[in-house]
């Protein structure tokens, strides 16, 4: 991640040049690990995968960031507090994922019966090749780190400016051992984490 010094001071990124130098990235990470002897070799380009992904999704992020002045916030919340949507969907067109979204009613909560449709088409982003057999079909394992200390403490995203360790010392997103529903506003809470 870009910290919150290098963003205010460094060039506009553009997302063709953000892409051009992801897909470089990409490649090369992908060339090494082609290159490399694995003790399992069908577990390295899946793994690969799964770590690619968390750089998809934090890409998306900062898109959402350079729109919006501020990372998505781990969830909106209804009237009277609860969590009702998901960072998940709010990234959707960040993942050119706009149809999706669209299809997405903000007027309902995540599990009504017209938005629970939408489980079962998980974008390939929130599936990682390595999840155990058992994950139900819709459901991811990325997941925000939420609670006071983090990226993600409440119901309001965070610019970097906010961000006091810096940005690239700080948690986004991790891969928890529970699975989610993707559109669900379900994160791993901080406390929890650290105490397991």
């Amino acid at each position: 991640m870009v910290n919150s010094q290098s963003q205010e001071q460094g060039p506009a990124w553009n997302r063709g040049t953000v892409l051009f130098y992801l897909c470089i990235v990409f490649g090369i990470g992908l060339a090494v690990a082609l290159l490399m002897p694995s003790v399992n070799g069908r577990c390295a380009p899946k793994r690969m995968m799964c770590s690619n992904n968390l750089k998809l999704l934090s890409l998306a992020m900062h898109y959402y960031h350079e729109e919006h002045g501020s990372f998505p916030p781990a969830y909106l919340p209804d009237k009277y507090g609860n969590p009702t949507h998901s960072w998940r969907v709010l990234i959707l067109p960040y993942l050119e994922q706009t149809e999706l979204y669209k299809q997405y009613d903000f007027g309902e909560p995540w599990n009504s019966p017209k938005n629970i449709q939408l489980v079962e088409q998980m974008p390939k982003a929130y599936h990682c090749p390595m999840d155990k057999e058992n994950t139900p079909s819709g459901y991811t394992h990325y997941v925000a780190v939420v609670g006071e200390s983090t990226t993600w403490p409440n119901e309001r995203g965070l610019a970097f400016k906010e961000i006091m360790d810096g940005s690239s010392n700080t948690v986004l997103l991790m891969e928890s051992n529970n699975a989610v529903p993707w559109t669900g506003p379900r994160d791993e809470d901080f406390g929890a984490f650290i105490a397991s």
